[in-house]
């Protein structure tokens, strides 16, 4: 398939030849990740007469980004790979920029250990790139001019998920402490006369560039950004119910606990603003079932997932420690989670907290459906294909997923099905073609493909191998491409 990569928005400089930007790290980087894994904050400031028509730019990471403009989210990524196939995004900064000076931010995670995400294959380093597309964008390329800074706010745990007795392996949980971390760090006027300039950590490549070291060889993202939709965090289940959209205070030296249900599982990032609350905990769970409270840990007694009574929430938990006082502050999370049910917790010390707004950004691959179904005789027939089409949604994101809470790991078993239903329903076949294209990069020397890729831990099912025979054969079949 000659015609992989999509280069109509890279400028031709940067397809064939080693980029005039570099790897951008902090100077001391491997001593912050440690065993469990750290995030960075990286700024530039841009100064600029007027605003461009556009202004391009292309942005990686290991493992992840969130990029910003004047404080403004432009994107998350990048799409998970592998080293020598290893993603950027392109992206038009004009509609985020200012007359004057602007803020170009990103927050860059890695987890380590045992808290990486199988899913997510890693060099180990800890880095950011930005290459603008052409000399008019150039002044932004990293590390020159960039600084960054250790966010001292976030530490992580594979608690409670290591106790699920199942294989849980999509990162840890994370524990944020707001007075550590560095309100306003990617808008303008912040002081960051304390952060170091960032660190020439290796040359950037496009995939197959002659004698360029790198960890990293570079190639466009193949499927499109996903989609971004606000939704709440449903109805409140257990505890004092809540009026949409309302605001709430925890008196001091209380602890309340709210289970919301959202009424069916989505895949999304909660985010929680508050003001007051010095001292006190937030704990957010995670689950798309309830537990029987009488059940072993390691059965797995969900039963009737509508059912609440005599059930509690086990699984993936968030914690947020406010920093205090009058101004509001915004909590969020990484990486999007996978609920229908959500249970916080607020425990506060001796300053009262207020939540203002409580909610969630449900995230996936942006899906058109097209095709029709029409059986009025066989009503339970639509009825599967609507509980079918919300599975395949909810499995559906830079990869396809065997299952987006426990794994989200992309397995020829599953993808194979997931692949010819999507492309029934909506014709879209990129998110297809990108697995098949993985699973050919995963075969190793003996012949045989991964089981699952990308994934930073080998495995092989020799049946699964012969999954990806069927699925060449399927895109052949049913995708008119014309490589």
């Amino acid at each position: 398939m000659s015609n992989r990569y999509d280069f109509s928005r890279v400028s031709p400089a940067l397809q064939k030849s080693a980029w005039s930007a570099a790897w951008a790290s902090h100077p001391s980087a491997l001593a912050h990740t440690g065993d469990t894994g750290a995030v960075f904050l990286f700024r530039k400031t841009l100064t600029i007469a007027t605003v461009p028509e556009t202004f391009i730019v292309h942005v990686s990471a290991d493992q992840r980004y969130h990029l910003f403009v004047n404080g403004v989210s432009v994107t998350f990524g990048p799409a998970r790979g592998d080293l020598l196939h290893w993603n950027y995004e392109t992206v038009d900064l004009a509609p985020f920029l200012s007359p004057g000076e602007n803020v170009l931010a990103a927050r860059v995670h890695l987890f380590v250990g045992e808290n990486a995400p199988v899913a997510q294959i890693t060099s180990g380093f800890p880095a950011f790139l930005m290459q603008g597309d052409t000399d008019a964008e150039g002044g932004v390329n990293t590390p020159t001019g960039w600084c960054v800074a250790v966010d001292e706010a976030y530490t992580f745990t594979n608690e409670p998920a290591s106790k699920l007795w199942t294989y849980a392996v999509v990162g840890a949980s994370e524990i944020f402490d707001a007075a550590k971390h560095p309100h306003g760090w990617n808008v303008t006027g912040f002081d960051d006369t304390g952060w170091l300039p960032a660190k020439n950590l290796k040359k950037a490549a496009p995939h197959g560039t002659s004698d360029a070291e790198t960890y990293w060889w570079l190639v466009p993202r193949t499927v499109p950004l996903m989609v971004e939709t606000p939704v709440s965090l449903g109805t409140v289940r257990r505890g004092m119910p809540l009026e949409r959209g309302a605001s709430f205070t925890i008196p001091a030296n209380r602890s309340a606990t709210r289970l919301f249900d959202h009424g069916a599982n989505v895949c999304a990032l909660p985010t929680l603003t508050v003001s007051g609350g010095a001292g006190s905990t937030i704990t957010l769970g995670y689950a798309e079932g309830l537990q029987d409270i009488t059940a072993k840990p390691n059965l797995n007694a969900k039963g009737n997932r509508d059912d609440i009574n005599g059930k509690e929430l086990r699984g993936y938990v968030d914690t947020w420690k406010p920093a205090g006082g009058d101004a509001a502050q915004t909590l969020d999370t990484l990486h999007w989670r996978t609920f229908r049910y959500t249970e916080l917790t607020i425990t506060t010390a001796g300053e009262p907290l207020t939540v203002h707004a409580l909610g969630a950004t449900a995230t996936g691959y942006p899906w058109e459906r097209r095709a029709t179904f029409d059986a009025p005789e066989m009503l339970e027939l639509a009825a599967i294909r609507e509980t079918g089409w919300r599975t395949l949604r909810l499995c559906s994101h830079e990869t396809f997923m065997d299952c987006p809470y426990y794994e989200q790991l992309q397995y020829a078993g599953d993808t194979r099905i997931q692949a010819l239903a999507t492309l029934y329903e909506t014709g879209d076949a990129r998110l297809f073609k990108n697995a098949l294209l993985q699973y050919d990069d995963s075969r190793a020397a003996f012949g045989l493909t991964m089981s699952r890729y990308p994934s930073r831990i080998p495995q092989v099912i020799s049946p699964f191998s012969l999954w990806w025979v069927c699925m060449v054969e399927d895109y052949f079949l049913h995708v008119p491409d014309s490589a």
